[in-house]
């Protein structure tokens, strides 16, 4: 690691503030340069149009790179000093142009920021001897999901050769059934720090797409959760999970064909009863599907639906739901007890 790029990690520039401190742009890259050292060294900044930020200084007097301050071994007092001075520049750019960021990569943080929307799920810190470490919990019972940290990237990747290359990587837990499966495709590795027959490691480098990471996340949140109603063996499960009319007319889909593909949810399985809550302002049960097969397609997995069973909104609206158990249907969640014994004497 460059000395500069310690000063910037998990940092986001703010393109807007570079002028107003003194950038200038020229051909999509910014540069600033300050003098210091009472005038003996000018400290060279670029910061690049991916946001990568280079520097260095130079000697005023020789017109050339002044090296001294990146050397690593002890150096003199006059070093020192000079590396200091370069370094408050440094620090003033950053908090200047600059804002914090939870984790180093853009794709940990994306991610975050979709669980934050999604679930309300807030990260913490578990671990005082390596704080940068963060988990995000199930709110029911606050296992853990979903575990990043900062390694090496041949820790995980064994093929790699050892070097300095720090990345961010991402524990979850996953079905054992698929495990297999994900670790033969690119950017999935065997668990790091977690059981490896039960969770697997995805290094966050862009190689794994958003989306399929964020199913898992989902599943792996579904699967520590505690559940409300579990099936004995060989019998199907029974769900329910939301559906917004102004975000999709899945009443115009099943109007058309009672078979539907959506993406995969939770820990359903193939033969499991699903059924589909429309939400505000319908606020009832309103489908019931069985789910004839989940499969991956483009990286992504993906579950088929077979209707079965169509309510009218005064069947099941969610005064009833609520006296069957069911008082929020803010995401897939097993059926209580009471509402699968309505259900099966229906069907």
């Amino acid at each position: 690691m460059s000395f500069e790029k310690s000063f910037f990690e998990k940092k986001q520039v703010n393109w807007s503030s570079l002028a107003d401190f003194g950038f200038v742009k020229e051909d999509e890259v910014w540069h600033y340069c300050e003098l210091f050292f009472d005038g003996s060294f000018e400290a060279q900044i670029q910061i690049m149009p991916d946001g990568q930020v280079m520097g260095q200084i130079v000697d005023v007097e020789l017109d050339e790179p002044y090296l001294a301050y990146q050397v690593l071994s002890p150096v003199g007092a006059f070093v020192h000093q000079v590396r200091d001075a370069y370094s408050t520049i440094l620090e003033r750019v950053a908090e200047a142009c600059f804002t914090e960021q939870l984790f180093r990569s853009d794709q940990a943080n994306r991610l975050a920021q979709r669980i934050l929307k999604e679930f309300s799920d807030k990260p913490d810190h578990p671990f005082k001897r390596i704080p940068e470490a963060v988990v995000f919990r199930s709110p029911a019972n606050q296992k853990w999901y979903a575990l990043v940290m900062s390694v090496s990237r041949n820790k995980v990747d064994k093929k790699k050769p050892a070097s300095s290359e720090v990345v961010d990587i991402l524990n979850i837990k996953v079905n054992e059934k698929v495990l297999p499966q994900l670790l033969e495709k690119g950017g999935f590795y065997p668990s790091y720090h977690m059981s490896k027959t039960s969770w697997l490691t995805i290094i966050l480098d862009e190689t794994v797409d958003d989306n399929l990471i964020f199913d898992l996340l989902s599943q792996s949140r579904a699967l520590v959760s505690p559940k409300s109603y579990r099936a004995a063996e060989n019998e199907p499960d029974y769900w329910i999970i939301p559906a917004n009319l102004k975000l999709y007319d899945i009443d115009l889909d099943f109007a058309q064909n009672k078979e539907q593909v959506w993406h995969h949810k939770g820990k359903i399985n193939a033969g499991d009863i699903m059924g589909i809550y429309i939400t505000a302002p319908t606020r009832a049960l309103r489908y019931i599907c069985r789910i004839s097969d989940v499969f991956q397609e483009n990286d992504e997995m993906m579950m088929r639906l077979h209707l079965v069973k169509v309510f009218p909104d005064n069947e099941f609206p969610i005064d009833r739901l609520i006296q069957l158990g069911v008082k929020a249907v803010r995401g897939p969640r097993r059926m209580t007890p009471d509402l699968v014994a309505e259900v099966k004497a229906i069907l």
